[in-house]
């Protein structure tokens, strides 16, 4: 038995083995060209964050270097440093850590670079910029309230910001001890400036600290330095801790350290 034949509306003979496939062929090449324009895009963005990654490990690298010899000094290779940390926040826009990286850059930039206060202040702007950048995405992170709280404050800004920013770090990293070396440093040293409020949270994190034998030195140590002692006397619990602070303010006051 023959195939029946089909007669189209031109009069041409349409069989079963001469059927026009074409568009069953474009809807199975749409989607197939729709994955491969994504995968290239996921490859892609998979290839930037790893060289943003690169870069921002060997800008880490070079800070951690100047931290080592105290910030002082020229701060070698500071602009370098800064472009590379400014390629890796462009290829990672949304990354928190790497605009906290940058206002970091700035700060460090100000205590250590050998810049007139003038000069010194705009790199702390800046930095307060990239902090509050840096925090519009992660909101939680502690370490970059503090930063933000001292950049304001080294900059004169006393103020309820700061302050509101000092707390937001002490209840974000309640236990951090980075972030708890620093709001103490920071509520010691403006401490004749800080609202009954943030006084309080700061005596909080002082008795936390003082549970903690290296961070009890490091308490002591800086109650004495700026005169705070007094203050520090009812937040010890420990006698050992009273012994140490009384043998740190007889050297202090005989001239050791």
């Amino acid at each position: 038995m023959t195939p029946k034949k089909i007669v189209g509306q031109s009069g041409g003979n349409l069989s079963a083995g001469n059927l026009d496939t074409s568009p069953i062929r474009k809807i199975y090449l749409l989607p197939l060209c729709f994955l491969l324009i994504a995968c290239f895009g996921f490859i892609l963005l998979a290839g930037m964050s790893g060289v943003a990654d690169l870069l921002s490990m060997k800008t880490r690298y070079q800070m951690s270097e100047w931290k080592k010899n105290g910030l002082t000094g020229s701060m070698n290779k500071w602009d370098e440093t800064l472009e590379r940390m400014e390629t890796a926040s462009k290829l990672k826009p949304l990354d928190a850590g790497y605009l906290a990286d940058l206002g970091k850059l700035y700060d460090w930039k100000a205590i250590g670079g050998m810049v007139p206060p003038a000069e010194a202040r705009l790199y702390r702007e800046r930095s307060v910029e990239y902090y509050k950048r840096s925090l519009m995405l992660g909101p939680t992170r502690s370490f970059t309230w503090v930063h933000l709280a001292t950049s304001r404050m080294l900059n004169g800004q006393i103020d309820k910001k700061t302050f509101e920013a000092l707390e937001r770090a002490i209840v974000f990293g309640p236990w951090a001890l980075g972030t708890q070396k620093k709001v103490i440093w920071l509520g010691i040293v403006a401490w004749p400036y800080l609202p009954e409020t943030t006084k309080n949270q700061v005596s909080e994190t002082i008795r936390k600290a003082l549970a903690i034998n290296n961070s009890a030195h490091f308490v002591i140590k800086l109650a004495v330095q700026y005169g705070w002692e007094e203050n520090l006397r009812p937040l010890i619990v420990a006698k050992w801790q009273l012994d140490v602070l009384d043998n740190a303010l007889e050297r202090y006051k005989g001239g050791g350290n």
